[in-house]
C-alpha cells in the first residue's frame, strides 16, 4: 500500500537518531555558554587592567602636579623674600591696606583708664529699661549713691516740666 508519495505507509525508527541529535545539540548549547562565560570573564578582567592602568596614570599626573606647584611655590616665596626680607613673617592670607604693605598688625588700646561720659538723659533712659542702680554705676564708672542722685535730680526736672 502507498501514501502517494512512493514510501510505504507506516516507517518505524530503526535508529535512534533524533535522540542523539538532541544530546548533541544540548552539548553544544552548554559549550557555547562556557565559552561566553569564559569571554565576559575576560572582558571583566581587561576593563579592570584598564581601570588600574588609569587610576596609576591619574595619581602620577596628581604627584607630577603636586611636585611642580611646590617648586613653584618655592621659586616665588624666595623671590618674594629677596626683595623684601620682612615678607617671610607677613601672613600669607590677603589682606588689606596697611597690613599687606606693612606686616604689622593694629594693637588694641588699652581702655581701663577711658572716662565714661555721663550723660544724664542716657542714665535715666536706661534706669528707665530696668537697668539697676548698681548696673548704671558700674557702666558709667560712678558710686551708687551718685547714680541715685542724677536719678532723683532728673525726676525733679521732669515733674517742674510737667507742672
Amino acid at each position: 500500500m502507498s501514501n502517494g508519495w512512493d514510501r510505504p505507509a507506516g516507517r518505524v525508527a530503526v535508529s535512534d537518531f533524533p535522540t542523539e541529535r538532541s544530546r548533541q545539540r544540548a552539548a553544544e548549547r552548554e559549550q557555547r555558554a562556557i565559552v561566553r562565560q569564559a569571554e565576559a570573564a575576560a572582558r571583566i578582567e581587561a576593563r579592570a587592567a584598564e581601570r588600574e592602568q588609569a587610576t596609576q596614570q591619574r595619581e602620577q599626573a596628581r604627584l607630577a602636579r603636586r611636585s611642580e606647584e611646590m617648586t613653584r611655590a618655592g621659586t616665588r616665596q624666595s623671590s618674594r623674600t629677596d626683595l623684601d626680607p620682612s615678607a617671610e613673617d607677613r601672613p600669607k592670607r590677603r589682606q588689606s591696606g596697611a597690613l599687606r604693605r606693612t606686616g604689622t598688625v593694629r594693637e588694641e588700646r588699652d581702655t581701663r583708664g577711658y572716662q565714661t561720659t555721663v550723660d544724664v538723659d542716657r542714665l535715666v533712659m536706661l534706669a528707665q529699661r530696668g537697668t539697676s542702680v548698681a548696673g548704671l554705676a558700674g557702666a558709667f564708672g560712678i558710686t551708687v549713691e551718685e547714680v541715685t542722685a542724677l536719678l532723683a535730680t532728673a525726676a525733679d526736672t521732669d515733674a517742674d516740666a510737667d507742672a
